[in-house]
């Protein structure tokens, strides 16, 4: 039995006299507002993807997603977020995120690669089954499920140009059509006129259209269906058959690296309540790929799955061969679940190809202007980012994966082969607070759960370790805890690391300016280093674009207070403040959290600051070097390779 729906719906837009879009979430447990940023360099991506003919090379999706995500999901809508997956975990329910874009500007960013969380497998819902992700149309009113007797009958159009296509489609649906599952109509270097008498010869719930869409010079919206075919014309053909309820646009065939507008476009476009789903690619995929992924989607439809978890299906399908599922987008009526329902009978037809004499059909030229405007109220897409490091390691969607770990920014465990059901992830509960602990040899995380009554994947997760890898003995950590009144033992500040490892920490401290902050971050990129960026809450809200742009070159953020004083001076209360308020700033700007590092302004410290920061969750870290003393650092590790200091802080 499937389960049923709990919508976290998102509507970003409109955008804000002074920049940035106003995003409203709605969940069963309650609402929040929040302002989206998007960074420059994906306002140009955006403006590029929409010049006539424009196609984007070489696009970083997965990258692009988590920028999206921790621009997206500042702390109140993680919260959020956070409550209601609990809520419908516990109910049975899969939460659906459905993204309602109103502002056209943001129609082309590519959302579906939205992920949370560091490492190579972040929380991204739209590979899984107990979350999935989706477009959304407001205007439409939920639609009917449609009831199929006998085979799920598709058709599949394309040009001359795109025929391998069409070939690896039919080789990728062969086992459902053997099995009476599916009956597939192949229509060949189609034309308007072949279309039009196709879907009238014989009843269609599925339109396939494998065929270049683009944006022209003439600002209009073009299919390549013959010759350019206006859009709208193609929505009026189709309007006048009520029993199809799908049309996946493939667009032209490609690499799988590059983002392309028109499928996207017109998919939202043709999303009405007689068409309440429509599947598109915006980037062009090879061939065979393609025909996978729709074969997929197309089998689990026909098995009467509901429509994301089909399009999730035809995703994990795309992932098991790179990184080019976050393509594929699925825009539906709201209040869409099952799309079909009856059962197939045995037809054991084979796919067939038509050639159909031509008739007339009816031009209608409009502006692209218009076309924005329609879009503007019907589509529900979705934003991409171009910044950071390209991720090679190839996600095995179906590892069970922790939503709090995703949206705190914990990086996650060596990925290993993806199995082929997916367990459902629990949240892990929020502590009541935290505690500070030494290992020792015989200390195993789930030791140490059980000595504080707290979770093994929970203690993993606060520390940014992996909970299969072990815990070194002397290594201070922090333990969350879930009741009160635990005792914790006395912290230190740490110095240095392991010892019997050759590695240095580097650490910078980022109170002042910006000025040589991104030419650090392009030498470090070029040298393919990472680092921990200590910062402090005012400099981040003087400098948030710095601040997400080391977020985003995969780099940690810690706490440095919020205005660098002596905290010998300031007292408890004061000290409390100054942690709370910087890690309250970096989340809601940069979505990571800063736990559980921190650093004292000047190295001023105080035994109870040093306590009181472990029970709000961080350990304090000194530096071993600073500026001055980098060269002689250098000079004498070199000479004792055998003691490895913690960190050197610029």
């Amino acid at each position: 039995m499937q389960r049923t729906v709990a919508p976290f719906h998102l509507t970003i837009g409109p955008a804000f006299d002074d920049g940035g879009y106003a995003v409203r979430a709605l969940a069963g447990d309650g609402e929040a507002d929040a302002r989206l940023t998007i960074p420059a360099t994906l306002e140009a991506l955006t403006a590029r993807a929409l010049r006539p003919g424009s196609i984007v090379p070489d696009v970083d999706g997965p990258e692009i997603g988590r920028i999206l995500g921790r621009a997206l999901f500042t702390s109140v809508l993680r919260d959020l977020l956070l409550r209601s997956a609990r809520i419908a975990a516990q109910s049975g329910e899969r939460l659906q995120i459905q993204l309602q874009i109103v502002d056209p500007a943001l129609a082309t960013l590519p959302w579906e690669w939205l992920a949370l969380g560091g490492g190579g497998e972040p929380w991204a819902p739209a590979l899984r089954d107990n979350y999935t992700l989706v477009r959304v149309s407001r205007r439409l009113r939920p639609a009917a499920t449609t009831r199929v007797v006998g085979p799920l009958r598709i058709l599949a159009c394309g040009t001359h140009s795109e025929q391998g296509q069409l070939d690896a489609l039919e080789a990728a649906l062969g086992g459902a059509i053997r099995d009476g599952l599916i009956d597939l109509r192949v229509l060949e270097d189609a034309t308007p006129a072949d279309l039009a008498q196709a879907l009238e010869e014989e009843e269609t719930h599925i339109l396939h259209c494998a065929m270049p869409v683009q944006l022209t010079p003439s600002q209009t919206l073009e299919i390549d269906l013959e010759r350019g075919y206006d859009a709208f014309d193609l929505g009026e053909l189709l309007d006048v058959h009520e029993r199809l309820r799908l049309v996946t646009i493939t667009g032209a065939h490609g690499n799988g690296r590059s983002l392309v507008a028109g499928p996207p476009l017109l998919g939202a476009l043709l999303l009405n309540e007689l068409r309440p789903a429509a599947i598109s690619l915006s980037g062009p995929l090879p061939a065979a790929l393609s025909a996978r992924f729709a074969a997929a989607c197309y089998t689990e439809l026909a098995a009467n799955q509901a429509i994301d978890l089909a399009v999730t299906a035809g995703r994990r399908t795309l992932a098991r061969h790179g990184d080019a599922w976050g393509f594929a987008q699925l825009g539906i009526a709201p209040g869409l679940e099952q799309l079909f329902s009856g059962s197939a009978v045995p037809a054991r037809r084979k796919p067939r190809s038509m050639v159909v004499p031509a008739i007339a059909a009816a031009v209608l030229a409009l502006a692209l202007l218009l076309a924005w405007q329609l879009l503007s109220a019907r589509i529900a897409a979705g934003p991409g980012n171009a910044a950071g490091p390209a991720i090679t390691t190839t996600i095995a969607p179906s590892r069970s994966f922790n939503l709090q770990e995703a949206i705190f920014g914990r990086p996650e465990p060596t990925l290993t082969p993806a199995p082929s059901a997916i367990p459902s992830a629990t949240p892990l509960p929020i502590p009541s607070g935290y505690v500070a602990y030494t290992a020792i040899p015989s200390d195993t995380f789930e030791l140490i759960a059980e000595r504080f009554d707290s979770l093994p994947a929970a203690i993993a997760a606060e520390n940014l370790l992996d909970v299969d890898a072990g815990l070194r003995p002397g290594r201070q950590i922090i333990v969350p805890v879930y009741q009160l009144g635990v005792a914790s033992a006395v912290p230190v500040i740490v110095t240095r690391g392991n010892p019997a490892a050759p590695r240095v920490a580097l650490t910078f401290d980022i109170e002042i300016d910006d000025a040589s902050l991104y030419a650090i971050l392009d030498v470090m990129r070029t040298r393919q280093v990472k680092g921990t960026f200590f910062l402090t809450g005012r400099w981040v809200q003087s400098y948030p674009d710095a601040a997400r742009a080391i977020v985003a070159d995969g780099h940690e953020l810690a706490n440095h207070s919020l205005s660098h004083p002596f905290f010998s001076r300031i007292g408890l209360d004061g000290a409390a403040v100054e942690v709370a308020e910087t890690e309250r700033i970096i989340r809601d700007t940069t979505g990571v959290t800063s736990r559980p590092y921190f650093r004292f302004p000047y190295g001023d410290s105080t035994a109870d600051a040093v306590l009181l920061l472990a029970r709000a969750g961080y350990l304090a870290y000194h530096w071993s070097a600073d500026d001055p003393a980098i060269d002689g650092w250098i000079t004498r590790e070199s000479a004792d390779r055998k003691s490895t200091r913690l960190n050197s802080s610029h």
